[in-house]
């Protein structure tokens, strides 16, 4: 479980640097639509874009993800 990490503010990033900006996109559109978690797309290199989840969003991600993460990766998203 994972390809994510936090940042040192405390957001939440997808690492989706080997995806393409239209396909960004469309997974950023997805996560609107279904789950109504609003993101941001930031370049970190050259072609190499990762998904960003802002800290006011870390409670829907949370009620979201938590029921199907393994108990040993739960401490990743515990308050």
């Amino acid at each position: 479980m994972g390809d994510g990490h936090r940042t040192a503010y405390n957001q939440t990033v997808l690492n989706t640097n080997s995806y393409t900006y239209p396909e960004i996109i469309v997974l950023q559109e997805a996560l609107l639509k279904n789950f109504k978690l609003r993101t941001r797309i930031n370049e970190k290199q050259p072609g190499k874009f990762l998904i960003y989840i802002p800290v006011k969003q870390e409670v829907e991600l949370r009620e979201i993800v938590f029921p199907y993460m393994l108990e040993s990766m739960q401490y990743k998203i515990k308050n």
